[in-house]
């Protein structure tokens, strides 16, 4: 299937980021900015952001779908000390994963 390579801007805090979707995407395309962590929304040829409340919303009633690959500088998604993930931070994640209960048992142990 044909891809359709963007490159858009996010309002809030003008991270740029590489898209590649699917040729025939729908009338429009979320992604959460890897930088601000806002949910940006292209549609009709503008780019604004919506809230997680509607985000929610239309995945409950299953309007969006998986159409493409964002791409973005990693450097841009490292937090804390900076010191970006190492295998030892991968081996801790994945222990955490396994060890919890559910998702509010994750979220509370991070």
């Amino acid at each position: 299937m044909p891809k359709l390579n963007l490159k858009i801007c996010c309002p809030e805090c003008k991270h740029t980021v590489q898209a590649s979707v699917k040729d025939n995407y729908r009338n429009f395309l979320i992604f959460v900015c890897p930088n601000c962590h806002k949910n940006v929304v292209c549609y009709d040829n503008k780019i604004d952001i919506i809230s997680d409340r509607l985000v929610k919303k239309l995945m409950s009633k299953k309007h969006l779908q998986y159409c493409g690959v964002l791409e973005t500088d990693v450097a841009v998604m490292e937090h804390g000390s900076g010191k970006g993930l190492t295998r030892d931070s991968i081996m801790d994640l994945r222990i955490l994963l396994e060890t919890s209960q559910d998702v509010n048992d994750f979220i509370s142990k991070i």
